[in-house]
């Protein structure tokens, strides 16, 4: 594996103005414990917060079991400033994408630095690697990937647009 740079995960951010499609971070194998960790991390964290409850500002949630109960009646979700850079994080439970992340966002050096941070970040909280895929890719598919030491790795040698999905999936 190599190291992740901006030189060789530049491509994998480029992004698809027709369809609009997002960068997932995934942390695979992520039940409930990890989500409130991830959550608690978040709130304590160095990052801008802001919370949402069906488009309108809310405080900070204390749990993530208040969120995962009141997706039931409204669509809650936080989004989480890194430098230039807003992750969103759409709350969606389980071993499930943690957040999103718009590559019209990261178009230098120093923007990939924030989704590297972002990403070390959670690793820390959670224990488990996280990975970057394009929307609608299976993890498996990632193209990077932070461990738990906070070694960032490009996984592949040429990019895989992710507007285009595996046939797998």
């Amino acid at each position: 594996m190599e190291e992740a740079t901006w030189a060789n995960c530049r491509d994998e951010f480029a992004p698809d103005t027709t369809l609009g499609a997002l960068i997932d971070l995934y942390a695979p194998g992520t039940g409930l414990a990890e989500w409130e960790a991830f959550w608690v991390a978040l709130r304590d964290g160095p990052f801008t917060l802001r919370a949402f409850r069906d488009g309108e500002p809310i405080t900070l949630p204390e749990s993530v079991a208040w969120v995962f109960a009141e997706q039931n009646v409204a669509s809650v979700w936080v989004s989480v400033v890194s430098g230039t850079v807003t992750a969103i994080c759409h709350f969606y439970g389980g071993d499930a994408e943690l957040l999103d992340i718009d590559p019209r966002e990261v178009v230098n050096e120093a923007e990939f630095e924030s989704v590297l941070a972002i990403m070390r970040y959670v690793v820390a909280a959670v224990g488990l690697p996280v990975v970057a895929v394009g929307e609608g890719v299976s993890p498996a598919n990632a193209f990077l990937r932070v461990s738990p030491d906070g070694q960032a790795a490009y996984l592949r040698a040429g990019p895989m647009s992710h507007t285009k999905l595996p046939s797998s999936l």
